[in-house]
């Protein structure tokens, strides 16, 4: 590779790199603040606009991969670097069409939807996670090459954060974490839509951040709550808790005899620790539990204490 071609290469990477971690920034900005009071949304617009768009960079990248694809080595750092650039640009436009539909939702005012607000922040979480891996290793890959210089001094990256995310797993990145989020998340929402003089708004929102905090390994919410369908002498739930060690779901039924105390067993559970390990197998489906809502079941909350819900009458 000639002089300028090795030049114009680290410095696609370095614009790479820099639009990256600046764009991951502005997601940690966005993420801390949570849900935005209505006089705070301003403050957040910026945001929108100085979102940074690698589309400039993803086209130097391809045509330096013309001018070089003639030549023949051994090892071939712009076919690696271009492999990453288009992976990290592609990641990068997925959080700008986030942050789109979030300050779409805020634009409307005091009608905001809050459960679609942390709805958007939780898929922003899950997206964020391969991205910051990909940076990373775009940055590794010409580590020896010694062109990062005062891209360091900018805290850009920071190698000291290697050993502790090679020893976290990211929950995020498996499916039953990921499906199981889903599936309580989905049922909440469709069941404030059955049950809208229920107001779990506020609920849904917690549920969603503790699921975030327990998947990105810091501190998180608990929370205790079942869907029960009472039928006949039968009484069937589906149990969700989280505590810090784990987050898990229980199908049960309850058996009552006039005049007895109910006898109870479970046929089926699943939980998920912290560090990754799974106890039984991923299951449930949205639509066990929409088909479960729509036969009648009800939602009752344990934990916190300030979302339990007043004792609902019994529907003929």
């Amino acid at each position: 590779m000639n002089s300028e071609n090795r030049d114009e290469l680290y410095s696609v990477v370095r614009q790479t790199v820099y639009d990256a971690r600046t764009g991951l920034d502005m997601v940690k900005q966005l993420l801390d603040h949570g849900f935005p009071a209505a006089d705070k949304k301003e403050e957040y617009y910026f945001l929108r606009y100085e979102f940074p768009d690698l589309f400039e960079v993803q086209e130097r990248m391809k045509s330096l991969a013309r001018d070089t694809e003639k030549d023949d080595y051994a090892e071939d750092p712009v076919s690696s670097a271009e492999a990453l650039v288009k992976d990290i640009a592609d990641r990068l436009t997925s959080l700008r069409v986030i942050l789109h539909d979030i300050f779409s939702n805020m634009d409307t005012a005091s009608d905001m939807d809050q459960s679609l607000h942390y709805s958007l922040l939780a898929t922003l979480t899950y997206l964020k996670k391969p991205l910051e891996h990909q940076v990373n290793r775009l940055y590794q890959l010409f580590e020896e090459d010694g062109i990062w210089g005062a891209f360091d001094d900018l805290n850009l990256y920071d190698g000291s954060d290697d050993d502790s995310a090679e020893e976290m797993v990211d929950l995020w990145a498996d499916e039953n974490y990921y499906d199981l989020f889903l599936n309580v998340k989905n049922a909440l929402v469709y069941y404030q839509e059955q049950h809208p003089e229920e107001d779990i708004e506020s609920f849904i929102g917690y549920v969603q951040e503790s699921f975030s905090g327990f998947a990105d390994h810091q501190n998180h919410g608990e929370f205790s709550f079942a869907f029960e369908y009472p039928y006949g002498d039968e009484s069937t739930l589906y149990y969700f808790q989280m505590d810090p060690q784990r987050v898990q779901v229980i199908r049960s039924h309850e058996l009552f005899t006039s005049g007895e105390e109910g006898e109870a067993y479970s046929d089926w559970a699943f939980s998920i620790s912290e560090d990754g390990s799974l106890d039984g197998t991923m299951e449930l489906g949205s639509n066990d539990l929409f088909s479960f809502i729509d036969g009648g079941a009800r939602l009752s909350i344990s934990l916190p204490e300030e979302f339990i819900l007043p004792d609902y009458p019994d529907e003929d």
